[in-house]
């Protein structure tokens, strides 16, 4: 406090090496070209995501700050095994897809048979016969790796 220091969090970022900004912006040029070869490009990608919901109403308390003057010494009452529920939604050409509701953990078993039964029949009835042009861009979860889902979605 003497020195008027504030306690500061690591960030965690991904490592970029020496070829990736290069590749960024490759990438930003080929798309867009492809959107001013196509305004309705973009038209043709599903996004996705996954999240878990505390079903208790507790929020990540790393995102939330208290400004005080004085340390209040707030507390709040942790659950140690709470009631949770992954939902997985998107979104394909501007229409909202799901949400779909995912029991226990997300697995690649259980991404692949939500991709089967759920996702891709939605896409398929939203793409009108158009669903070779479809697509699926995945993040890292480890759940997209499976080598079933890749099979599924290089089929897709």
């Amino acid at each position: 406090k003497l020195n008027k220091l504030h306690p500061y969090k690591i960030r965690l970022v991904q490592e970029l090496s020496e070829d990736d900004f290069d590749r960024r912006v490759e990438f930003c040029e080929v798309m867009m070209q492809m959107i001013i070869d196509d305004p309705l490009f973009l038209n043709n990608f599903s996004f996705s995501d996954e999240a878990i919901f505390e079903l208790n109403g507790q929020v990540n308390r790393h995102n939330s700050k208290y400004w005080s003057n004085v340390n209040s010494h707030w507390m709040s009452n942790h659950i140690q095994n709470p009631q949770k529920v992954n939902v997985c939604a998107g979104i394909f050409n501007s229409t909202p897809v799901g949400p779909f509701f995912i029991e226990g953990n997300l697995t690649a078993q259980i991404y692949e048979n939500m991709l089967q039964e759920q996702i891709i029949p939605v896409i398929r009835n939203l793409a009108d016969g158009n669903f070779d042009d479809i697509y699926f861009p995945q993040d890292g979860a480890a759940p997209h790796y499976g080598v079933n889902v890749r099979r599924d979605l290089d089929e897709f």
